[in-house]
Order: structure tokens, then sequence, then C-alpha cells
């Protein structure tokens, strides 16, 4: 089928296609009377979206849980300069719709980046680096196509930062771009090796995450974890090059066990050389920007200047005071058109009524 994914969503277009439920809320029309309507925030792998349902508001809420994948029908207006899907009608998907009417890969986010162009900037980045050493391990880790295959496609973390498929390459991709300006003005750094050791750093991730549906850490990832994982693939391709200077590989292995800067942290050793310095903090400034951002991105009420509290770093953020909120219907909006189903279309009817109707979960 062909999925409408929200990123290309526009005020006026129907909507018939299925997403995740991240949130759900009652809430009341400023007449009490009139009930209440449905708020709720639907994702895809593009983004996320406001949706409402006017109608049924209470019935729809107990059809579904939140992280369900659901059916909507409805259409797209604007919403405080932004489109949000009234809800016309919702069910959860049914177990013969996987696979065949959506896939697992419509809902696991993805970087909105262009993963081609971010590749190139890797590859070119490493084709640069004169030192034949470090030469050879970047290409030998970058032509294996497993390796290739995880790096274009792996998280950098579960949630912290670059928490989705490909903000490996994304984030790996910012920290060469400041790398180019902080040789500039360090000149006295191992470019060679500052460049190595900024594209192997969170190698380990690719063995310490799994991200088919949701993105969590692998067994190995919570046992282990990405720095030691990383540590041990790089000294792998390290042990196949022949003479690879001993020292070196200690350079190395000490960078990537380094990264993360303070032991409370997670990593194995503080940075003590200059190199492995310059990486923890350029890892630092990507990391930390990226999750605020993806804080301030992730709230669905657009109406409030500061975000939810973010545990992760202990604090709320300040977004900037925006529109006020339009006001709270009175009722239900009389003037409300109905969206036609599609009929012998990809989408099943959401009114099918072959199939059992969904009861309310408990």
């Amino acid at each position: 089928m062909k999925k409408q994914f929200i990123k290309d969503l526009k005020p006026g277009d129907k909507v018939q296609t299925f997403f995740v439920a991240k949130h759900k809320q009652l809430e009341y029309f400023r007449d009490k009377s009139k009930g209440r309507f449905l708020t709720l925030v639907l994702a895809d792998r593009s983004g996320r979206i406001l949706g409402r349902a006017w109608e049924n508001g209470p019935a729809l809420y107990d059809q579904f849980e939140e992280e369900d994948i659901v059916a909507v029908l409805g259409r797209v207006e604007e919403y405080l300069g932004r489109p949000q899907i009234i809800v016309q009608k919702l069910r959860p998907a049914r177990p013969g719709e996987k696979d065949t009417l959506f896939s697992e890969d419509d809902f696991v986010p993805q970087t909105e980046k262009d993963v081609d162009v971010l590749w190139a900037t890797v590859t070119t980045a490493s084709e640069e680096v004169a030192n034949p050493y470090l030469k050879a391990l970047l290409h030998n880790i970058l032509s294996d196509e497993q390796m290739a295959a995880g790096l274009r496609t792996a998280p950098a973390t579960k949630a912290m930062h670059h928490s989705y498929r490909g903000g490996l390459l994304e984030h790996i991709v910012e920290m060469l771009t400041l790398a180019r300006l902080l040789l500039t003005l360090y000149p006295q750094l191992d470019r060679d090796l500052f460049i190595t050791g900024i594209i192997l750093h969170d190698l380990g991730s690719l063995a310490g995450e799994r991200y088919e549906r949701a993105i969590d850490y692998s067994d190995a990832g919570r046992l282990v974890g990405h720095i030691v994982l990383g540590d041990r693939m790089v000294t792998g391709y390290i042990a196949a090059i022949a003479d690879f200077p001993p020292d070196l590989a200690l350079t190395i292995s000490h960078m990537i066990l380094s990264h993360h800067g303070e032991t409370e942290h997670g990593t194995v050793r503080e940075p003590l050389t200059l190199e492995a310095n310059a990486l923890y903090l350029l890892n630092k400034l990507s990391a930390e920007l990226n999750h605020v951002q993806q804080v301030l991105d992730s709230q669905w009420d657009v109406t409030k200047p500061w975000t939810e509290f973010d545990p992760m770093t202990r604090r709320y953020f300040f977004r900037g005071h925006v529109r006020e909120a339009e006001a709270t219907p009175e009722s239900p909006p009389p003037t409300y058109p109905t969206v036609e189903e599609s009929t012998g279309g990809d989408l099943p009817s959401l009114a099918d009524k072959s199939a059992k109707a969904p009861q309310p979960k408990k």
C-alpha cells in the first residue's frame, strides 16, 4: 500500500492510513454538558502530528492503548500554524494487516537528512586520511558490507541523542563538520588520528542496540556497553592489518574507551591525550544539542512556553512564548464535513462489517 507519511500531510488532505498512537487524553468542551473530545498524538517514521476526535471521544479512547498501531480516517486542518488531523474514525490495527497494509518499518523514527549524502561525507573524510595504517583500518571497516549497512542505519543511542535510524551517521557527520573548524584552531591535533577516532568512536552501537520496531539495547549493549564493544570491534580489524604499530593501536583504543569523558557517564578511562579530549568534547557538543532539540520537538502541546520535565538532564527547557492556544470548542463543530472512505483501496474500511468490532480495553 502507499503509506501516507506525516511529513507530507498538508491542510485539506484526506487521511486514511496507519499511525502509532503515542499519547491520548480526553478533554472537556467548554460547555461540559457536551461531553469530552479525544486529543491524541500520532506518529510514524517521518514525525508526529496532533489529532482530535470531536465525536465519540470516550468510546474511541477505550479502543486502543498508547503505542498501539491504529488505522485513522480523517482530514488535515491547520492548528497554531501546524497541521493536525481531525479524526472521523479510528480503530486498532488488526493482526492480518501487518506486512500487507503496513510495515513495522513505517513507524521507526529515522533521520531527516539524506543518508547517501551523509555517507559520502564519511567516506570522503576517510579517503583524506594520509596515515597508511589508519587509512587501511577505515577502508576495511567502511567497505565491509555488514558494517556499512549498520553505520547507515543505526541510531546513535536508545534515547539520549540522535535516537532514530541513521542517527549514528548523522552524529558522526556533525562531529566531522565541527572537527574541520577545530583543526584550524588547534593545528597541534593529529588530524588523521582525530578523524579516525570520530568515525569509529561509536562503532559499538552497531552491536549494542536493536532498532527493528523500537530502539532498545541488545543483550550485549546492556551487559557490556557500546564503548567496550566498539573497542573490541576495532581491535579485531586492527589485528588483521600487518605490522600495525602497537602505539597507534593503543592510542585509538584509548580514544574509544574515553570518549564519554567521565567515568560516571560510562567511560572506561578519562581522556588523557589532546585528540581524546577533542573527541570527547565534540561528541558531547553534538550529543547534548541534539538531545535538547529532540526534547523541544517531542512536545505535543505547542502552546506551552516550557517543555515537560526532562528526566535525563533533570531540567525543563524554554521554548519561548508562542501564539495563544485556540479556544476549546463550545461543542463538537457543527460544520465538520464527513470524509468519504475509500473502498476497494489498500486500506480496508474502518467500518468493515465483516470484522469483529474491537472491544474496549479493561
